[in-house]
């Protein structure tokens, strides 16, 4: 667009020289024959009056192809707006999605730990009480094993005592 302009501005400069340098050649009457009619009339301002003509029209043209041009530019502009806030809706929507099914995972998997707390929890217990139990047996067991050898222990005492004496009643 620039240089078209610079064209056109260096091309009427110069025409406007070319006429003013060589007005008195250009103001001569002369007959000119304009295809349908015959006139008397200066053949350098007709020809520079043409010029200048052409490049207001070329000038003109230009003006409405640009104007044409930034109204085209402003319809884009507006329609990449609304594409952006589409895309911004879409985006705040596939967000929320992504959020909810987060959540529901994260529920998931927080009921997932909590249940297998519970189990371990439980299993903990178990192996507790289980433990409970064992110790328990154990502990009966060595009641009666020291209960056996105590009832052992009685019986060869009481072997080894004269007869007429007990271990209750002590000597004599």
């Amino acid at each position: 667009m620039r240089s078209r302009g610079i064209i056109v501005t260096l091309a009427v400069l110069l025409t406007l020289v070319f006429a003013g340098v060589n007005w008195p050649s250009l103001a001569v009457r002369l007959p000119l024959n304009l295809i349908f009619i015959r006139v008397q009339a200066p053949l350098g301002l007709v020809l520079i009056a043409f010029t200048l003509t052409l490049c207001f029209v070329f000038l003109l043209v230009s003006l409405l192809r640009r104007a044409g041009q930034l109204r085209q530019m402003a319809r884009l502009e507006t329609e990449l707006e609304k594409e952006r806030v589409l895309v911004q809706k879409k985006r705040l929507a596939e967000l929320e999605s992504l959020e909810s099914r987060l959540g529901e995972r994260l529920g998931g998997l927080e009921s997932n730990l909590r249940a297998a707390m519970t189990e371990q929890y439980s299993r903990l217990e178990a192996g507790e009480q289980a433990q409970a139990e064992r110790l328990e047996a154990h502990v009966l067991n060595i009641r009666n094993e020291l209960a056996s050898d105590l009832e052992r222990f009685e019986t060869s005492l009481r072997r080894s005592l004269p007869p007429g004496r007990t271990p209750e009643n002590g000597p004599g």
